[in-house]
């Protein structure tokens, strides 16, 4: 089984999360944030964000979220102004 930690998976948020898409930019923040707390939950549309499938409270350094910042934050800007 290959193992993919969160720093990999950062290009790939960064790709999703700038779609125009936006159910795949929330998907992408749904994957950041599980990045950030490290663990993986079920995204299978049901809502129950309390259903952990994997965790090893081992969260992804700053280090390799900082330089993916720049597309990050407008992209949560962008979506927070949506919202209201």
């Amino acid at each position: 089984m290959r193992n993919i930690t969160g720093h990999n998976l950062m290009p790939l948020i960064c790709e999703k999360i700038e779609s125009q898409w936006p159910s795949g930019q929330l998907d992408a923040l749904c994957l950041f944030n599980d990045c950030l707390h490290g663990q993986l939950q079920r995204s299978d549309g049901d809502n129950n964000i309390n259903h952990v499938l994997f965790s090893d409270r081992n969260p992804i350094d700053i280090r390799h979220i900082s330089p993916y910042l720049g597309v990050i934050i407008p992209t949560l800007i962008q979506i927070v102004s949506g919202c209201l």
